[in-house]
């Protein structure tokens, strides 16, 4: 048995379809919400003691006459509202967000729906794709807006990508980064599509394989002081080839990187500069390094001293000065007991 305690005074309540909270609301201004959600709860009251218009709305919500009408606008282009031109004024008609999930008739009528508000709302009827898109909000520790909904929409269809896949991408990039935004999880996605590692199975193969490789390059980025940075392809090319083509080991890429304090901007372009000249100077450790730079090292040429400058006053007086000075003394002593 459950009981619900009743108010005293009837205050009203307005129920909003999670929907616009969920999707709609964090990527608009908060102007524009506020329109919205004030115009919403008029339309929703069964026995409307007053009227209100956009005038009104601007009024009590201190916002200019303009500043409304662009609401309805932006509502208008993502398709959540239907604006009528009337006598008296523009009407706004709220489009039920539920009915877009139970019905496909406003697909047909691309004037008054956006394609993309539809597809975003029919996506989330695949249950898969729906514990994609709350897996994702969880490991970014937000809600995606609609656009960077939309985006994720793309990488499905554009890379061929199994909804587990691209969750897996988010977690990886979550776990390297503090803050993530959804180019840096493209970037990853990317290459897996390049590997042919676009569903659970591939890519497990292929982490593996690329788990050795992976600690190489982070350990690059981070003696150069890029770690924050996502590693590109080229960037990867790069240093596959010290230890590859070059045969480089360590201590050698290690050495170059010690050098990346002279360069106007830290970069793996940089270091291969240094490691080319290596290699083709046929250097293969750090001692033949510390061998060149012995031979090459311009020989000192020993420097004439300079005079010492003669001293002025009683600095100059030798122990000969001293000694005709204490007799000059004696003089001047047999002087004064003669007056």
């Amino acid at each position: 048995m459950f009981n619900g305690e009743p108010t005293m005074i009837d205050l009203g309540d307005t129920s909003f379809e999670n929907i616009f909270l969920h999707d709609f609301m964090p990527m608009a201004p908060g102007d524009y919400v506020k329109v919205y959600l004030t115009a919403y709860k008029y339309a929703k009251e069964p026995n409307k003691t007053h009227s209100l218009d956009h005038k009104a709305i601007a009024r009590n919500l201190n916002m200019r006459l303009e500043q409304v009408l662009e609401a309805w606008s932006y509502w208008e282009k993502l398709g959540i509202v239907k604006l009528n031109d009337k006598e008296d004024g523009m009407e706004v008609t709220f489009l039920s967000l539920k009915q877009l999930y139970i019905t496909e008739h406003l697909m047909k009528n691309k004037n008054s729906q956006s394609p993309a508000v539809v597809e975003l709302v029919k996506a989330n009827e695949d249950k898969v794709i729906n514990e994609m898109f709350n897996s994702i909000d969880y490991l970014m520790r937000r809600p995606l807006v609609p656009r960077e909904r939309q985006q994720v929409l793309e990488w499905v269809k554009l890379y061929n990508m199994t909804p587990d896949v691209i969750t897996e991408a988010v977690f990886i990039a979550t776990e390297k980064k503090r803050v993530v935004n959804l180019n840096y999880v493209e970037g990853i996605i990317r290459r897996w599509y390049d590997r042919g590692m676009t569903n659970m199975e591939s890519l497990v193969e292929g982490l593996k394989e690329e788990g050795d490789a992976y600690v190489r390059y982070r350990k690059v980025m981070n003696l150069i002081g890029l770690s924050h940075r996502a590693i590109s392809d080229s960037d990867r090319q790069v240093i596959n080839k010290w230890f590859g083509e070059y045969n480089f080991d360590w201590p050698m890429v290690e050495l170059a990187t010690g050098e990346i304090y002279k360069a106007s901007k830290p970069s793996v372009a940089y270091v291969e500069g240094i490691l080319n000249r290596w290699h083709h100077a046929g250097f293969s450790t750090p001692e033949d390094i510390e061998e060149n730079d012995k031979k090459t090292k311009p020989s000192k040429k020993p420097t004439r001293s300079s005079p010492k400058p003669k001293a002025k006053g009683f600095d100059n007086f030798s122990g000969r000065d001293d000694a005709a000075l204490e007799a000059l003394m004696r003089e001047r002593e047999k002087w004064d007991l003669e007056q």
